[in-house]
């Protein structure tokens, strides 16, 4: 299964919080609302930009990912991000969290 990491911004040592969902068909712009709406969580907790991707072969699977200042913020944020989860279980078919470390490469 492919990944995404951010190449526009920098990311800190502590990770990349990174998501894979499976979107309900047709319900795809219900789903991007759902998730514009939990940014100001993420911000509240010290996130960076979150970016959105969409799959261009498959609309209803999306890619999101964004840099955190450390990992305890991101657990915060998927501790707290967890019970709005369930409001959402209707427009998600699969859901998966991933904690990514960014790769130095020399150019």
């Amino acid at each position: 299964m492919p990944t995404s990491h951010a190449t526009t911004s920098p990311t800190t040592d502590d990770g990349l919080d990174a998501r894979r969902v499976d979107g309900a068909a047709r319900r795809e712009d219900e789903f991007v609302d759902a998730w514009s709406s939990l940014k100001p969580l993420g911000y509240r907790l010290g996130a960076g930009t979150p970016v959105l991707l969409r799959d261009r072969e498959r609309p209803s699977v999306f890619r999101s990912f964004g840099p955190w200042p450390d990992l305890e913020s991101i657990e915060r944020f998927r501790a707290e991000l967890r019970p709005r989860l369930s409001r959402l279980q209707e427009l998600l078919q699969s859901f998966e969290a991933f904690t990514l470390d960014e790769v130095q490469v020399d150019e």
